[in-house]
């Protein structure tokens, strides 16, 4: 999903931690699901994407204002939002533009996590408050069961573009979808809802800038994923219902395949793609995204593993949206699943 936000700029950088200890535990559900084999952790409002950390600590963003990233331990099941401090960048230590400066707060949309060529953790976070920006974090361990993000730079959005989701690159660039252009995104939107295109894909070098990559227009372009071996890159066409590949150099569609209203993806250890795919109408997605950011609805989804040999669908897991509605992100962890959304006060994990 998609949120606009002005832009704005400051300085300095700063460094994150995520303090995992039980004074910052996150409230109880004090609803949880009847269904088998689903649990329920309440804390985080509209908890939109999640990446893994080291198989120990899933990393989740969150849509509502004024809200950071959080941490959540796999080992004791803690939640805990990111405490920041300020802290300057070093000279020669900014990955991203060096114009652009340090954001008052974080909206978090998507996230990406890959290592740099030169072997550091790089978090990527899609930035709403005030400003549309990409923002760079190093990822490290930190002592006291602290995972620590260092703010290394960030990007603005490109002209007029609304990013929703961004892929990091080994050049130190990145990928990101821009779903409907920031002006006349109404007309666009519907122009998207019968199925014509609304957004594209743009690509960010250190040294050159921005360019649209051809071939990326779509109805709606939300989740984006770079491929394994890094030549490729997986498109989530939301509104036009399919999830395609595309070469990344030559922007030229290599499969396609019919998946309903994809959101995010996430790449597997065995390499298939894992889709989560709503099933709902138009008039109840806007419903609920104009809804506040902890508000539940009741948005049936799935989520779908796209084998990336055959380019073949099967179905791996469906919620009418009893447990969670407008699942957004499926991230395995083991035989487990944990599921966020888009609007809601919960994530889930799915046994």
């Amino acid at each position: 999903m998609q949120k606009r936000a002005l832009q704005f700029c400051f300085g300095f950088g700063f460094t994150v931690a995520v303090l995992l200890s039980p004074a910052t535990f996150a409230e109880v559900c004090t609803d949880p699901p009847s269904v088998s084999g689903v649990d329920a952790f309440c804390g985080i409002d509209a908890p939109e994407d999640i990446v893994l950390f080291q198989d120990q600590l899933l990393i989740i963003s969150s849509m509502a204002p004024a809200k950071h990233l959080f941490g959540f331990a796999l080992a004791s099941e803690v939640v805990a939002p990111i405490e920041t401090r300020l802290e300057a960048v070093t000279q020669g230590q900014n990955w991203g533009d060096t114009t652009c400066n340090l954001p008052k707060e974080i909206l978090s949309h998507d996230l990406d996590l890959s290592r740099r060529v030169s072997g550091e953790w790089q978090l990527l976070v899609v930035n709403h408050h005030e400003r549309e920006s990409i923002e760079y974090f190093e990822a490290s361990a930190g002592d006291n069961d602290a995972t620590r993000l260092h703010w290394r730079g960030c990007v603005m959005a490109a002209e007029n573009a609304q990013f929703n989701d961004v892929a990091g690159l080994p050049d130190g660039g990145f990928i990101a979808t821009d779903p409907i252009t920031a002006s006349m995104q109404l007309p666009r939107m519907l122009l998207g809802s019968v199925g014509m295109n609304s957004g594209r894909v743009y690509r960010w070098r250190p040294q050159a800038g921005y360019s649209a990559i051809p071939h990326t227009e779509g109805a709606y372009p939300n989740g984006i994923t770079l491929s394994g071996d890094g030549q490729s890159f997986y498109l989530n066409v939301y509104l036009g219902g399919e999830v395609r590949e595309h070469d990344l150099e030559t922007g030229e569609v290599l499969n396609r395949v019919a998946v309903k209203k994809p959101d995010n993806s996430t790449l597997t250890a065995d390499g298939t793609l894992l889709v989560a795919s709503h099933d709902a109408s138009l008039y109840a997605l806007l419903k609920a995204i104009t809804s506040e950011a902890g508000e539940r609805n009741s948005i049936a989804f799935e989520i779908v593993e796209v084998d990336l040999q055959s380019f073949e669908v099967s179905v791996r897991y469906r919620s009418e949206g009893e447990e969670l509605g407008g699942g957004t992100v499926a991230m395995p962890v083991g035989n487990d699943l944990y599921i966020g959304a888009f609007k809601g006060d919960r994530f889930i994990r799915v046994r």
